[in-house]
């Protein structure tokens, strides 16, 4: 049986393709994830940390809390900035992500959003990281 953080991934991962937001085959569980600017826009999501707390010390069942992290990588015509295209993906990940975890069987939150830029390509690039907090019982 396979771990739930890989479940839960995994359960996010076919969510997000579905959604269809960037493009068949570009939704990506790989933390290590290398791709050319040529097949941007991908999405990558992957565990950043865990914190677990005893549920109940007779069953050893645990509490967990997931961090979660859906980052979308983009690179913006030339005539619009690379935050206007990362705020419209943000969006629709938010509301695919709120219809995902509103259906599934743990309590879930987008608990914070990082902002990246990055210089030195023939477009202007980067990435929005939106990290969830998934809490679950294993």
């Amino acid at each position: 049986m396979a771990h739930a953080r890989k479940v839960i991934r995994d359960q996010v991962v076919t969510a997000l393709a579905n959604a269809a937001i960037v493009g068949a085959g570009k939704v990506y569980s790989n933390r290590a994830l290398s791709v050319p600017e040529s097949d941007l826009p991908v999405l990558n999501v992957f565990a950043a940390s865990e914190a677990s707390a005893p549920q109940d010390l007779s069953t050893k069942k645990l509490t967990r809390e997931l961090d979660l992290v859906v980052e979308l990588t983009a690179a913006a015509a030339t005539d619009e900035t690379i935050d206007d295209v990362l705020d419209g993906y943000a969006e629709t990940i938010e509301s695919t992500m709120s219809a995902f975890w509103s259906a599934a069987d743990f309590d879930a939150h987008l608990s914070g959003t990082e902002i990246i830029s990055e210089a030195g390509g023939e477009k202007p690039m980067g990435s929005i990281r939106l990290t969830y907090t998934a809490r679950y019982h294993a």
